[in-house]
């Protein structure tokens, strides 16, 4: 038996260790990686789960019970950002608006680290990998800055399909273990775009932005907290009126039988 894979492991992973590319030694990869997930809801999730079932080295014990699992219940922010990221290896970002979006690129390039990305609306979806440090450009190359308020419709006001964030952080999860095993080709300066409708992939280029203001030549963008940290929300499902609840206090009010309704 290899040093670190345990018999468990070693019966749980058997089909990966079959593969060439991965092996014992990959495998062995996957279970000392550590990816940090940015949001797990309708995108993170899937992501989440196939992470998990791959043995990924911090996991979802429900799927994985062999796994550490490493609960962040805070807004992910300009004051916690880069201390959170710095235990990780790869961010994969799940957020649902732009401000988080953004924070999790430049921290992603801040630290030097891959940033997996993935983005959904109605019946599309795209994800790609953005790591200026491997000689691919960033988000914001793609998107030099967030849209005004109002200029692009929330997922409560556009919709999306149920199916597609599945499909989309299935895509995520696949490129993650990708750069953790060193296999494949990492699509750095292509976005790959789904088109549901039609059942077609397509991909697009993209070009390092000389005029980035966080990976261009001349940036002025140079920490987390000199960056936009506010503005309208593609997908943010919160009013800013509405009080939040982090899992654990929701779970302490479940154990109390709460008989809220839950949305």
């Amino acid at each position: 038996m290899p040093d670190g894979l345990s018999s468990e492991e070693l019966l749980r992973y058997s089909r990966h260790i079959l593969i060439p590319s991965v092996g014992m030694e990959g495998q062995l990869k996957l279970k000392n990686a550590s990816v940090l997930l940015i949001g797990t809801g309708a995108l993170g999730s899937p992501s989440a789960l196939y992470l998990a079932a791959a043995g990924v080295g911090r996991r979802l014990r429900e799927i994985n019970p062999l796994v550490k699992v490493e609960l962040h219940p805070v807004r992910f922010s300009p004051e916690n950002a880069m201390e959170i990221a710095s235990a990780y290896d790869i961010i994969v970002d799940g957020s649902d608006n732009f401000p988080t979006r953004f924070l999790t690129n430049d921290t992603a390039f801040l630290q030097k680290k891959p940033l997996v990305y993935g983005a959904i609306h109605r019946f599309e979806g795209q994800a790609g990998v953005f790591a200026p440090h491997l000689g691919g450009p960033c988000y914001r190359c793609l998107l030099p800055s967030m849209p005004p308020p109002g200029s692009v419709p929330s997922c409560q006001e556009a919709g999306v399909l149920g199916v597609l964030p599945g499909i989309i952080g299935s895509m995520q999860a696949m490129e993650t273990l990708k750069l953790i095993l060193g296999i494949g080709t990492v699509p750095l300066g292509k976005l790959t775009c789904y088109d549901a409708l039609n059942s077609a992939f397509r991909g697009l280029k993209l070009n390092r932005d000389p005029q980035c203001r966080l990976c261009g030549d001349t940036p002025d963008i140079t920490s987390v907290s000199n960056a936009e940290t506010t503005a309208s929300a593609s997908c943010d499902f919160t009013p800013d009126h509405m009080d939040s609840i982090t899992t654990a206090e929701l779970r302490t009010l479940l154990q109390n039988n709460y008989e809220g309704l839950l949305i």
